[in-house]
């Protein structure tokens, strides 16, 4: 018997699907190869898991998809609690012993594969923006200076509009972006007392009014136009913004 995945034994994000390619050593009933067949081998593998689609591909051959739900690792087995039949209604006699893939994947939250150590809250290359924001932002790697991808600003009738690029929800694993204003930078009216994640979808998300385009890029990035009525800085005439990155959770 092999088990085989797609992703060679590399690294992934969270949520992240793998199709395992399973091969058995003779002809296999498929009514006999269900969800419950199959398990992260708890000797090497720490991440949640859920098992979707199982499809016979030949009469020995049958693929499995396998999603991780959190970090950690993942190795898929066939435990010695399986109950696969033979086309005869036997069951095999080689899983008297587990059977695992012959790798090892890493699961790490997005940031943690992108920046390979660097700390989210760090400044790597001294361009005065964080890691973690450069990265959410879209910069290629901590090298990049990224300061060309802050927000670009517009004023329009005491309205402030901000439009980035950042990555999708999805892509950006736990980690959050955020917009947050301010009548005075920060210091009296603090910045954390008006901040808002930033959506997926066009929406109206605490007064804020985002216009979300997703196709444009592509890649898990989306274009955010995100416009902070004039009534914020009521009662003054004073309105501040900016974009916020919030750090994801170490591996």
């Amino acid at each position: 018997m092999d088990i085989v995945d797609d992703k060679n034994g590399g690294t992934i994000p969270p949520n992240t699907l793998v199709t395992y390619t399973v091969t058995f050593n003779e002809e296999i009933d498929p009514t006999t190869v269900t969800s419950a067949d199959f398990d992260n081998n708890p000797e090497s593998g720490y991440s949640t898991i859920t098992i979707g689609a199982i499809a016979q591909i030949g009469p020995s051959i049958f693929t499995v998809e396998v999603t991780p739900t959190t970090v950690g690792t993942l190795q898929l087995r066939i435990p010695t609690t399986a109950d696969i039949r033979d086309v005869a209604g036997n069951i095999l006699d080689s899983i008297t012993e587990p059977v695992l893939d012959d790798t090892i994947i890493l699961v790490k939250e997005p940031y943690n594969i992108w920046t390979a150590g660097g700390a989210f809250g760090a400044d790597a290359n001294g361009d005065g923006i964080a890691n973690g924001l450069a990265w959410l932002l879209g910069a290629y790697d901590v090298n990049e200076d990224a300061t060309s991808l802050l927000p670009v600003t517009e004023e329009n009738s005491g309205a402030l509009k901000l439009t980035f690029i950042t990555l999708d929800s999805n892509a950006r694993g736990a980690a959050s972006v955020k917009v947050q204003y301010s009548k005075d930078l920060g210091v009296g009216d603090i910045w954390a007392n008006h901040e808002t994640e930033v959506p997926d979808v066009t929406s109206n998300v605490n007064g804020i009014d985002f216009v979300i385009d997703a196709a444009a890029i592509g890649g898990g990035y989306i274009v955010v136009e995100a416009t902070i009525p004039a009534s914020a800085a009521s009662p003054g005439t004073k309105l501040f913004a900016r974009v916020y990155g919030s750090s994801a959770p170490s591996p």
